[in-house]
């Protein structure tokens, strides 16, 4: 912090405060004993100041004052022979005047005081008009704030030189074997082929690593995500009336940056529900054998290839009744439609829904949990609940590690080629005769150890010519989205492999079924599939050719 302020301007004093500490027997390792004051010379702008502390003012008291202007460059000119600092910069006079025991700090600051600003002076010599010198500072304040949205808007990423040193030496070693390859090529006999093939084999490996080291650059840990929620479960507790203990674990869990900046708002919003509507006053946790201070946990974890965060309380739990009573009410679903406890709960992230009883201003307008699910799924993750009436609510988010890359099965219909994502695929069968049986209005099923799966034939999706129109001969992919699963009708598995992913809307357009495209070996494009849009192509069982 102290380096960056130095960018800023003129660092002129640091000083630290050390009256609080207590003998070393006697330190608590959770409080914070020292302090620091600084003086900053700059012409910066204030929020420029405020940024570099971001990732500490959650946690600290953090107080920025002005305290007179400096004309630095002025008070640099005062004498021809300025000592100079350390790092280059010459100390300003008032500085040396207080360090040669001339004045005091107090004198220093009351000359300073009386320093006037430009516009005062020009006002007062009738050289500008005091409207003229207003116009003139709205102005500057304009450019200033242009120029600090700008600065803001460069996405930039701070890497551990560890990380970069270990990406400099691959490309060395990339740059050794490209050497190499080059060599062979210039003298290539057929006899050649097997040093060839190790060539291309360590070729491989490099750009291998390469790529894992690059996606690694953009990995953060998720604590930076979660630093906010201390304060604000301090603020909501204090303005809810509510005794509350916030709980984080797996704040080293690493992610990628654009995960991470998208999923900080939803996880506020889902911190600030449970902090709402899930904890009880403390009354009432009493008067249900609870502790008086209600639990929030955060944790974030790896499961398979996907980051999973789940934002847990011990409060009320979800009512099912109640959920149902309002979704009736609303329209969403019919009087008599039965519906199991899990698609119960989906219903809350319907947009417009709340059952508060009274709008807040925290919540209850029933804005918010749709978008929490809009987001994430729009990361290529779900969302999940699991509830138990009076005991509590789990949200579970499942995140991809990476936005850029991700493992695919390659499979064939017809001459086509498509990548279905590898988490959503539970396995492969060839059903046996009779296995799939057609249901009106239900379309086609087919029956997995007992269970009736609708059976999607991607053939019919695409508008392509198959290679095969028997389900017997042919292989069922079974993909699970949110807990629905689907099977999907392919002519042949060609394999697994990691695809780079490439956006349809940038590129092309949205295109229901598919998720992104990827350049394949052989330079073709290949589809990725999105399984959510398959199960509602299904559903609605019109095929809609792509």
């Amino acid at each position: 912090m102290l380096r960056e302020l130095r960018s800023l301007g003129k660092l002129t004093e640091v000083g630290i405060d050390m009256s609080r500490l207590p003998d070393l027997a006697e330190v608590d390792p959770e409080k914070c004993y020292l302090s620091w004051h600084m003086r900053l010379a700059t012409e910066k702008d204030r929020k420029v100041i405020e940024a570099v502390f971001e990732f500490v003012r959650e946690d600290s008291k953090l107080v920025i004052e002005e305290c007179g202007a400096l004309s630095v460059k002025r008070e640099a000119s005062e004498s021809e022979n300025e000592p100079r600092v350390e790092d280059g910069e010459p100390k300003p006079l008032g500085e040396i005047l207080v360090e040669s025991g001339v004045v005091s700090r107090e004198t220093l600051d009351q000359a300073l005081a009386q320093q006037k600003r430009v516009g005062q002076i020009l006002v007062e010599q009738h050289a500008a008009s005091p409207q003229q010198v207003e116009q003139a500072l709205q102005k500057q304040r304009q450019q200033e704030s242009a120029a600090q949205s700008k600065k803001t808007d460069t996405a930039s990423i701070r890497v551990d030189t560890d990380k970069i040193d270990k990406l400099i030496n691959l490309v060395g070693e990339l740059v050794i074997t490209q050497s190499m390859l080059s060599d062979l090529g210039a003298r290539f006999e057929m006899s050649h082929m097997p040093v060839l093939l190790e060539r291309m084999a360590q070729l491989e490996r490099n750009t291998r690593e390469i790529q894992e080291r690059v996606m690694s650059i953009r990995m953060l840990p998720i604590g930076t995500a979660f630093s906010r929620f201390p304060r604000l479960v301090r603020d909501l507790s204090a303005k809810a009336g509510k005794k509350i203990q916030l709980v984080l674990s797996g704040e080293e869990t690493e992610l990628d940056k654009t995960v991470i900046e998208s999923i900080s708002d939803p996880l506020t919003h889902l911190v600030r529900n449970s902090a709402d509507h899930g904890l009880e006053p403390p009354e009432e946790r009493l008067d249900n054998n609870k502790q008086e201070i209600g639990t929030i946990r955060l944790n974030a974890f790896h499961e398979g290839g996907n980051i999973c965060i789940t934002v847990e309380d011990d409060g009320r739990g979800l009512n099912r009744d109640k959920i149902l009573a309002k979704a009736v009410k609303q329209g969403l679903i019919g009087e008599n439609e039965k519906l199991s406890d899990e698609q119960i709960w989906l219903l809350i992230f319907k947009p417009g829904f709340s059952t508060a009883e009274k709008v807040t201003d925290v919540s209850g307008r029933g804005v918010g949990m749709d978008v929490v699910k809009r987001n994430i799924e729009g990361l290529g993750g779900t969302v999940s609940i699991k509830t138990r009436p009076g005991q509590g609510t789990i949200f579970i988010l499942k995140l991809p590690l990476t936005l850029a890359i991700i493992e695919g099965m390659t499979v064939r219909v017809g001459q086509e080629t498509y990548i279905v994502p590898l988490l959503s695929i539970l396995e492969s069968i060839q059903p046996k005769p009779g296995g799939v049986k057609t249901v009106v209005g239900k379309g086609e099923l087919i029956d997995v150890r007992g269970t009736y799966l609708p059976m999607v034939r991607m053939y019919e999706i695409f508008a392509l010519q198959p290679e095969i129109t028997d389900p017997t001969k042919a292989i069922l992919l079974i993909l699970e989205t949110e807990g629905e699963r689907v099977a999907v009708m392919v002519d042949e598995i060609l394999g697994q492999q990691q695809v780079v992913i490439k956006s349809m809307e940038q590129n092309f357009r949205k295109v229901e079924g598919i998720a992104g495209a990827t350049i394949l070996g052989d330079g073709t494009v290949g589809f990725i599939l999105d399984v959510r849009g398959l199960l509602e192509i299904a559903r609605q069982g019109e095929p809609v050719a792509a």
